[in-house]
């Protein structure tokens, strides 16, 4: 008898306790006053902390300019800062004592691309190539820009062969 007693009081606590909701989902000030309570910040502050974070540092972005000098054409739309060129045909040469790469057009109806190459090795063996009589190149390379002009940095070079009437 006294398990059974046991068993049905515990059956009772156990139905009381699952109809009675949870802690979370009473009124704050029904709570007891001993209770541990974890304290959510204010919408203000929160609100504050937004603020705090858009007044921090702005990148500066690249803006699109018009300028000259940039192709061989006259006045053209210059390439953002980072435009990565990825195997182009063109050619090596010399202007003034500058070195300038004119890469080949895309589409027949674009005019040759003329930039300035800035020094790095690949500009040294691409000026030992063309002392020895080639001047066809195809370049990987990145494009920079300072006051309103694009520049060319060479990052990988392949001499071009031609082969005449033979290909694929």
């Amino acid at each position: 008898m006294n398990a059974t007693c046991w068993i049905i009081s515990v059956l009772c606590a156990s139905a009381a306790m699952a109809q009675t909701p949870p802690p979370a989902t009473q009124p704050a000030g029904s709570r007891p006053s001993g209770a541990v309570t974890s304290r959510k910040p204010a919408q203000l502050d929160i609100y504050q902390d937004l603020i705090r974070e858009r007044e921090g540092p702005v990148p500066i972005l690249p803006q699109k300019q018009s300028g000259s000098g940039s192709s061989a054409g006259g006045r053209t739309e210059l390439m953002v800062e980072g435009v990565v060129l990825v195997e182009r045909p063109g050619r090596y040469v010399r202007l003034d004592g500058v070195p300038y790469f004119v890469f080949e057009p895309a589409e027949p109806s674009q005019g040759e691309l003329r930039l300035e190459v800035l020094r790095n090795q690949m500009l040294e063996l691409m000026q030992r190539e063309a002392a020895s009589g080639n001047s066809e190149f195809i370049v990987s390379a990145e494009v920079t820009r300072y006051e309103a002009r694009n520049y060319v940095i060479i990052r990988k070079l392949l001499r071009r062969v031609r082969h005449g009437n033979v290909g694929p």
